[in-house]
């Protein structure tokens, strides 16, 4: 049997290394750990050196079942070793390891790709195509990146910003056609991702600005979800867009702790954009609990900004909720499919609190999409819905215990509440429920379902928006 009391870490792992393991510090974090390791004689079960046991020869069950027993019990003292030192969502991945080399060589294969990642967008950033330089020869300048890009198999996600950057390379010589992305440093220092694209009419500098308009996504998107279809739609309709990934999503940074944030937070990051970037009151545009974010803000917005800037909500042109979340949250609706639809209250749980959409073609189509669409598109979003959260959007509970919504005596902006007549999260009385909320009669469409700006009839929900947005006074 083996001496523990030798090889064993004291409980001071946390004063060794003190450094928890985030997005950013992985390299620091591995040299304190590595040390660490290799103080207390368990550097070798990281590297491999002992590998999983094989029952010798000559051996006893009995004598064979107490050394296994050690080397599990080994593995699994340098994997909590690891768990006490990083955020909440990186030790929830390194939990499932039963050997502390598989826990250690996935960090590194994670890590090494996301400096990759960071590398490319930097490159991808700096690439614009030079006054009187011909497409061709910006074409030869990516064409190394290209290769680079193909050989490190990178996300479909990194492509779309490729995809990006190569309509900037098109016949314009400015930026305003086409889709571009920026990246908003908030108060706290922490980068937001916004995918933008120009109107693509020509402004009358005599004629009626149009409003800018502003979009922010549910769970498990990010600014993608609107760059796919709306974004050009609208742009070519002679509106300047915006869309927003929140922190933790998509390429935006992501904060310390185990959620992204708070409907407090998240509105204020959305206000902090408005107000330092844009001169019109914008439509402000949100899907799913990306409009519960939106109704956070409508509830704290004045007649006149505050005092403090940062914490100012501005001023909205109009508000459009798109399949959102009701003001209750969606307790209510849990509640109501257990009673009336069983089979449809497991499905959603296990959809979307287990992620079950992750890894099931069939149940992504059923949570998100219409029957109809095709299964290489939703293939292609399951995908990108993988990549697009590293942490929940919320604490649930916390979030659950704030709602329902501050009720708007006075509504400062105009409001559109829109559904989709086959949506598989919020059902119609979630979505009357928000009607009522805003006195206002909600438009249920036809043939489309709770992804309404990907779904295959993608068209008929920014043809309503677009009719309504001209229609505002």
């Amino acid at each position: 049997m083996t001496n523990f009391s030798q090889i064993l870490p004291p409980n001071d792992v946390t004063q060794a290394v003190q450094v928890i393991l985030g997005e950013s510090n992985y390299n620091h974090w591995r040299q304190l750990m590595t040390s660490y390791l290799k103080i207390h004689k368990l550097w070798r079960y990281v590297t491999g050196e002992r590998p999983k046991l094989i029952k010798g020869p000559d051996e006893t069950d009995s004598s064979f079942a107490d050394r296994l027993e050690d080397w599990d019990s080994i593995n699994q003292i340098i994997i909590t070793c690891f768990t006490k030192t990083s955020v909440t969502y990186i030790n929830m991945l390194i939990r499932k390891f039963d050997a502390a080399k598989e826990a250690w060589d996935f960090l590194a294969e994670r890590f090494k790709l996301r400096i990759y990642r960071y590398q490319h967008l930097s490159k991808l950033r700096s690439i614009r195509r030079k006054p009187g330089q011909s497409v061709e020869d910006v074409f030869v300048e990516m064409s190394f990146l290209w290769n680079e890009l193909t050989l490190l198999n990178l996300s479909l996600n990194m492509l779309i910003v490729l995809k990006a950057n190569l309509r900037l390379l098109g016949t314009q010589e400015t930026e305003s056609w086409g889709q571009a992305r920026i990246f908003h440093q908030l108060p706290s220092g922490l980068n937001m991702e916004v995918i933008v694209q120009k109107s693509a009419k020509e402004k009358d500098p005599d004629g009626e600005k149009s409003p800018p308009l502003v979009f922010v996504h549910g769970s498990y998107h990010a600014a993608w979800c609107w760059a796919e279809h709306w974004l050009p739609f609208f742009s070519a309709s002679g509106f300047d867009c915006y869309a927003l990934s929140l922190l933790a999503q998509g390429e935006s940074d992501a904060p310390s702790g185990s959620v992204a944030g708070s409907l407090q937070t998240h509105a204020g990051d959305v206000a902090d954009f408005i107000q330092r970037n844009l001169n019109l009151p914008p439509v402000l545009l949100g899907h799913s609990f990306g409009g519960l974010i939106i109704q956070y803000y409508i509830a704290n917005m004045r007649n006149e900004p505050t005092l403090e800037a940062d914490t100012s909500y501005p001023k909205l042109k109009g508000t459009v909720l798109v399949c959102s979340v009701p003001p209750s949250g969606n307790s209510g609706l849990v509640w109501r499919y257990l009673f009336s639809k069983p089979v449809a209250a497991f499905k959603v749980t296990h959809s979307l609190a287990a992620k079950g959409f992750q890894t099931s073609l069939s149940l992504c189509k059923e949570t998100f999409f219409s029957s109809t669409m095709e299964d290489n598109l939703v293939l292609r979003y399951q995908e990108l819905m993988k990549e697009s959260s590293r942490m929940p959007l919320f604490d649930l509970r916390k979030l659950n215990a704030s709602l329902p919504v501050p009720k708007v005596t006075n509504s400062f902006t105009e409001i559109l509440v829109l559904g989709a007549k086959d949506d598989f999260i919020v059902d119609t009385e979630g979505l009357n429920e928000t009607g009522r909320f805003y006195n206002v009669t909600p438009i249920c469409i036809e043939g489309v379902a709770h992804d309404m700006m990907l779904d295959c009839s993608w068209e008929k929900g920014a043809n309503v928006i677009l009719s309504w947005i001209n229609g505002l006074s």
